[in-house]
This record gives C-alpha cells, sequence and structure tokens, in this order.
C-alpha cells in the first residue's frame, strides 16, 4: 500500500531506473530516474490489458487518485473503457470563441483555401469586423452589437459590400457551428436588406481571350468526343443543357437555318436559335483550330472550316490515303492508266459526265517525278441543285441509320449540322 509519507520521500530524489509501485485496485505509481511520480490505472477490457495515465503526484494527491480509480472500476464492471470515456467528454471549461477566433478558423477551413477572394475576405473582416468586434464573445452577442458594424460600413457609402458582409458572417458562424466553436448565430435573423442592399445582377459577353481559354480547355480534357461538341454548342448556342440533350434532328430546319426548341426543352415557351448564327460563331474557333484553304496539318478531334470560297478540298489521312467529295457523275482513273512509256511521262485524259448546265472547272497539276494531280469541280453543290440535295439526303439518311442503331445520338444534334458544314454544302 502507498502512502503520502512514503510518496513525499521518494517525490523528487533521483534513481538509477524506473520503478512501480502498487497500491491497490489497479492503483500504482510509477517513478521516472528523475524522481518524477506518476498515478497510473491498470485493468483489463475483453480480457486485453490497460493501462491509464492519472496525473502527477504533485497535481494529483493519493486520495484523489484512488477516489478516480474507484470510478474507472464501475466503468470497467459495465464492460466500458474508461481512457474511451475519458475522451469523448467534452471539456466544459474551454474558453469560449470570440468573433476573431471564429474568423480565424474560417480563414483556414478547407472551403475557404479554395475560395479565389480568400485574401481580400481575410483584409475586409480584420479591417470592418474584428477591429470593432473582434473581442466579444460570440455566444452572448446580440444583433445589437452588430448594427454599429454595418451602420459605419452604410455611411461610408458601402451599403452593397455590408449585406456581403452579412451573407460572410453567416457563413463563417454557421462553420463554426458545425465544429463545436460556438452554440449560436447572432446575426442569423438578419437580413440583408436590413443592413444594406443586395448586389445588382449584371450582365457580361465573354471575351475572346476567354472563349479561347475554354475551347482549349474542353479539347485538352478527357471527355468523350460527344461531350466536348455538347460543351461547345453551349457555348455557341447560348441554349441549356436540358435543351441539346433532348433535341431531335426534326427540330432544326437547315433550309431556313433555325433550330426550334419545343415546350418541353424550353420550360414553357418555344425558343428558335438560328443556325445561322451557330456557325458564324463557329468562325471564333478559327483561331482556335483554324482554316486549311490553303493546306496544312489538322488535329484529330478539332473541327476546321473546310469549303472555303466554294471549291472542293482534298483530305489526306495520317496513312496517306486521300479522300475527296465529288461534286458530280464521272469516274476514277486508276494511276496504270494514267502512266505510258518507261519515262515515267505521259498525257492524262479527264473524263467528267456532267448532266447538269452547271459550270466545270478542272485543273491538272504535275507532281515533278511523272505523276498529275487533276482537281475537278462542278459548281451544282455549291448552287444548291440536284447533287447538293443528293448528298444532303445521303447524309441525312446516314445520320437516321446512327440514331436507329444508337440513341445516344438524338442528344447530340451537333453532328450533323457539322458533317454539313464540313462537306461544305454552304447552308
Amino acid at each position: 500500500m502507498l502512502t503520502d509519507a512514503k510518496l513525499r520521500k521518494i517525490n523528487g530524489k533521483p534513481i538509477e531506473k524506473r520503478i512501480e509501485l502498487s497500491d491497490a485496485n489497479g492503483l500504482s505509481v510509477r517513478v521516472t530516474p528523475t524522481g518524477v511520480i506518476a498515478f497510473q490505472y491498470r485493468y483489463k477490457i475483453d480480457g486485453k490489458p490497460r493501462r491509464m495515465t492519472l496525473g502527477q503526484y504533485d497535481e494529483l494527491s493519493l486520495k484523489e487518485a484512488r477516489e478516480l480509480v474507484a470510478e474507472y472500476r464501475k466503468l470497467v464492471s459495465v464492460g466500458r473503457d474508461p481512457i474511451t470515456v475519458r475522451d469523448m467528454q467534452i471539456e466544459t471549461n474551454i474558453q469560449a470563441a470570440t468573433v476573431e477566433d471564429c474568423i480565424n478558423a474560417w480563414l483556414v477551413s478547407a472551403s475557404a483555401s479554395r475560395l479565389v477572394k480568400r485574401d481580400h475576405w481575410d483584409r475586409a473582416l480584420k479591417r470592418h469586423v474584428s477591429s470593432y468586434v473582434g473581442n466579444m464573445i460570440v455566444d452572448d452577442m446580440a444583433i445589437s452589437h452588430w448594427q454599429p458594424v454595418f451602420k459605419r460600413m452604410r455611411e461610408n457609402g458601402a451599403e452593397t459590400f455590408s449585406g456581403e458582409v452579412l451573407s460572410r458572417m453567416k457563413t463563417i458562424f454557421s462553420y463554426c457551428i458545425r465544429t463545436e466553436m460556438i452554440k449560436r448565430n447572432p446575426v442569423a435573423d438578419l437580413r440583408i436588406i436590413d443592413v444594406g442592399k443586395p448586389a445588382k445582377s449584371g450582365k457580361r459577353n465573354f471575351s475572346d481571350g476567354e472563349i479561347n481559354a475554354f475551347w482549349k480547355a474542353v479539347e485538352a480534357s478527357t471527355i468523350t468526343y460527344q461531350n466536348q461538341l455538347f460543351l461547345k454548342l453551349l457555348l455557341l448556342t447560348g441554349c441549356r443543357g436540358v435543351e441539346l440533350r433532348l433535341a431531335k434532328k426534326s427540330e432544326f430546319d437547315l433550309k431556313g437555318r433555325v433550330w426550334r426548341v419545343p415546350d418541353i426543352g424550353s420550360f414553357g415557351g418555344a425558343a428558335a436559335i438560328g443556325i445561322g448564327a451557330v456557325i458564324a460563331a463557329m468562325a471564333l474557333s478559327s483561331s482556335i483550330a483554324g482554316k486549311r484553304k490553303n493546306g496544312g496539318p489538322v488535329s484529330a478531334g478539332s473541327m476546321y472550316q473546310v469549303g472555303e470560297g466554294g471549291m472542293p478540298e482534298i483530305y489526306q489521312a495520317s496513312s496517306g490515303k486521300q479522300f475527296m467529295i465529288p461534286g458530280d457523275n464521272g469516274k476514277v482513273i486508276s494511276n496504270k492508266d494514267m502512266q505510258s512509256g518507261s519515262g515515267g511521262g505521259g498525257g492524262v485524259v479527264v473524263n467528267i459526265n456532267n448532266y447538269t448546265s452547271s459550270t466545270v472547272d478542272a485543273q491538272a497539276t504535275p507532281d515533278g517525278k511523272g505523276g498529275w494531280t487533276v482537281d475537278a469541280f462542278v459548281y451544282d453543290i455549291s448552287n444548291g441543285a440536284a447533287q447538293r440535295a443528293k448528298l444532303l439526303s445521303s447524309i441525312t439518311r446516314h445520320r437516321e441509320k446512327r440514331e436507329s442503331n444508337c440513341c445516344v445520338n438524338l442528344r447530340y444534334p451537333s453532328d450533323i449540322m457539322w458533317k454539313i458544314i464540313t462537306f461544305g454544302i454552304g447552308i
């Protein structure tokens, strides 16, 4: 058994090594080589030994240590771990939080760290709030304590900012309530119109640089190509996302250049969006993806204006294959038929069967290796005649086939729109 006389005799006296002296009911003391005495309670929970430090002898008497052990033994008898119970107890002697404490706690929170204007609010709250009511206990404050704060800002001509400060303080106090720093929000009942005036909602347009940044960010993202088109069309048309997702091919009047949005997509009141405006907006992308009238490389997933000036263009894939969109009936002359003689040179005969009254333009260009490139174009397409209708019909049928096999294409009407633009029909 331990006695106060025995503990006083060894307290603070150096010893060779650490020792333990037992009392009763699991109570003991641990004495360090420097003579420091600490009470401890040893017990078992679920068959596992546990040791709980109660406090040092200078701060806790032997009698108080025995009383603590008696309480903890009761917890052990009902299967509760005294260490866990002690850790879960809320300390009642914690100093009440002040307004400045709450502001500082919020400024280092995860939500505040993500704010673009975090440093701005740090300076503003210190200047307009902490300097006047920063030392006040939040749970003891009334609305009357806050009225001079907002009145001072109004008198300085900052009515709108006064409302913004109120909104920010509500956010801060709500955060502190969730983190158990305070029990109540002293400005919860105030509204913006009570302390100032709400901010005016304004409108502005994206600058060319902002559009460029958005466009490049979409193309650099890892989302699917269909979703990239979806985001780009949202930017170019200004429509709602649901309107574009629910769009159907029948809603697009390609000849009249109008996309008519039904009630189900526009939440009442049909709206019309000019496809011509969409194509004009596509010109914005010329500074991003570019035009290829004079040739040049292209990147997969990017959009380029083709058919400039009503002229055809030839696409050469990375595999070396070339593709051309014909504008009239005719035939392809093989390389074998175009070669003559051992010298690699020879004439070229181009047969074009033109069944329209449209003008035909054809020219042959040597490649310097004995070969010739023949460019032929019937102006029927650019003039909107029969072959144009056939090409449009072909594209439309292809579109219908894709819709029947994959319903996701219904969500992206931009697919057919861009096909028509890419084929150079010139809507």
